[in-house]
């Protein structure tokens, strides 16, 4: 009996160790991820785990043992590539073509290719903050496809129109000052590749030149505008100044009539009432 009791227990720690090997096998193998394939882990526990699971990496999740304790968000990361193409016009270009006979050309084209991944690191804030998801990759895609677009146009118009004579030999240089640019405003994704394939803008040096004359023609407009109303307001505020004056001779005569026929013999206090420029009244209206 003590035999067949020592062989019995021995048989249940041989299987104790056994569902704890399969169950340790089991925990292991579930973190077994494929190529390009990262995983953002949840428990019931503790929430969204913060440390991303990469593929081939080993790795035990001892919280993975509690049945239905654990899942998993599986994210595939693969080069996504973004063309670019716009055209248009510089700011203004009808109104400062229109100062040199409408001869310029202020139009502008740029075509490019933008390739970027999303950073394996920041899944774990997009799983959380931004609901990413196995199946809304391609919206999250999309969404960074718009921002991209809006972002490269305004940074290539306003780089190729600040300074156009040091992108023109060397566009390279303006593919790295965009490459630092998207790279500070887009944390989240890893720009692999940026390819300015076409760039075609309009003199620009010219553009600049006929932007300060307008502006310039526009101050002369506002100093001319604005000395025109300080002569206006001068010569009302004289004009009133006279018709105060008279207003108190007439006050002055209807209490002392006597100097009405005063002045009127004394050609020489003629010059003592003042003139008056009325305004032109139309009484027909």
């Amino acid at each position: 009996m003590k035999k067949r009791s020592k062989i019995a227990g021995t048989i249940i720690i041989i299987l104790l160790i056994a569902a704890a090997g399969a169950a340790f096998l089991f925990g292991y193998y579930q973190f077994q991820l494929p190529a390009d394939t990262y995983a953002v882990i949840y428990t019931k526990l503790n929430g969204w785990n913060p440390d991303v699971v990469k593929p081939g990496e080993f790795r035990i999740e001892w919280e993975g043992l509690i049945p239905a304790n654990l899942s998993m968000q599986k994210i595939v990361i693969l080069p996504h590539q973004l063309s670019i193409k716009r055209s248009g016009e510089l700011p203004s270009s009808d109104v400062y073509s229109r100062m040199i006979d409408g001869d310029a050309d202020f139009s502008y084209e740029a075509e490019l290719r933008i390739s970027y991944t999303l950073s394996p690191e920041t899944l774990p804030a997009l799983v959380e903050d931004r609901f990413l998801r196995e199946d809304n990759i391609a919206g999250f895609y999309n969404d960074y496809d718009a921002d991209i677009t809006a972002a490269a146009t305004s940074f290539l118009t306003d780089a190729v129109a600040s300074n156009p004579e040091s992108f023109s030999a060397d566009p390279s240089k303006l593919s790295d000052l965009l490459y630092d640019s998207l790279k500070q405003d887009f944390s989240a994704l890893s720009i692999t590749m940026i390819s300015i394939y076409k760039l075609v803008y309009p003199d620009l040096a010219l553009y600049n030149r006929v932007r300060e004359l307008y502006l310039s023609s526009l101050e002369v407009k506002r100093e001319l505008e604005k000395s025109a109303a300080e002569k206006t307001a001068t010569k009302l505020s004289e004009e009133t100044a006279k018709i105060e004056l008279l207003r108190k001779y007439g006050e002055l005569f209807t209490s002392y009539p006597a100097l009405l026929d005063y002045f009127a013999l004394d050609n020489k206090s003629a010059g003592m009432l003042p003139g008056l420029e009325l305004p032109d009244f139309n009484l027909e209206n």
